[in-house]
């Protein structure tokens, strides 16, 4: 059974986290990705994701199973409560 992810954050670690799921976890599609920084949207496009406007839009996303956060480890606590509350 494949299982759909987005990634918070798609500087250098978030590219690092899409780059290792694609080699290692082929049952794990990465279906998007957002990051505050609107440069880093055709980085996204680049590697064929959807792009998120905003943390919301992933969090409504009822195909999302499992979320990846690669951000400053100051917004870590921020973005795991939002994503628990969505489920």
């Amino acid at each position: 059974m494949q299982h759909n992810m987005a990634i918070i954050g798609f500087g250098g670690m978030g590219g690092w986290h899409y780059n290792k799921i694609k080699e290692l976890i082929p049952d794990l599609n990465v279906k998007g990705a957002y990051d505050i920084r609107p440069e880093i949207e055709d980085k996204i496009k680049n590697n064929g994701l959807h792009v998120y406007q905003n943390l919301e839009e992933i969090l409504t996303d009822e195909e999302i199973d499992l979320v990846t956060i690669a951000v400053p480890n100051n917004f870590h606590k921020e973005y795991s409560i939002a994503c628990m509350r969505a489920g």
